[in-house]
């Protein structure tokens, strides 16, 4: 559950910047590579075949397209996201 709010998207569709809010349990496979700075909150991540750690206000992640990530977020967490893609546009809403 959350919302989301477009900031910016390139004349391409190939850079997307948005700003979320996001809470609960759920599974993502990325379809693009992304980078994100909590802005508030805190997200407990596992990273399918690879590490898990807790994000936090301040911290910073990227996630590389193909990447499959389960997340569980805390009520009130909030974050600024770029979408990127170097082949085709980025399929964001």
């Amino acid at each position: 559950g959350g919302s989301a709010a477009l900031v910016h998207r390139s004349p391409d569709g190939k850079r997307v910047a948005v700003v979320n809010r996001e809470q609960g349990s759920f599974d993502y496979t990325y379809e693009f590579d992304e980078f994100l700075f909590v802005l508030s909150g805190r997200a407990r991540v596992r990273v399918v075949g690879g590490d898990a750690f807790v994000l936090k206000k301040g911290d910073v992640a990227y996630f590389v397209k193909g990447t499959s990530v389960h997340f569980d977020v805390d009520k009130g967490f909030s974050d600024a996201t770029m979408l990127m893609s170097d082949d085709v546009p980025v399929d964001w809403k």
